[in-house]
């Protein structure tokens, strides 16, 4: 393809093992780990049941892992 006089490649690659995602989460598992407890403490403060906030802290971390 060429755009204004430059010459330009455009590289598709498939990434079926997901190591982008991967690396968007390396550092901040800090962060992500605060934000598991604040949904478990804020669901089991609503709630008063553990187990319900148990399982809505899992829901809540596989859905903003699986994006």
């Amino acid at each position: 393809m060429v755009l204004g006089g430059v010459m330009m490649c455009v590289k598709i690659v498939l990434d079926s093992a997901m190591n982008f995602k991967r690396i968007l989460f390396r550092g901040h598992s800090w962060t992500l780990f605060q934000l598991d407890v604040l949904v478990f403490a804020v669901v089991d403060l609503i709630s008063r049941n553990y187990v319900l906030a148990a399982i809505i802290t899992f829901i809540v971390t596989w859905v903003s892992a699986t994006d």
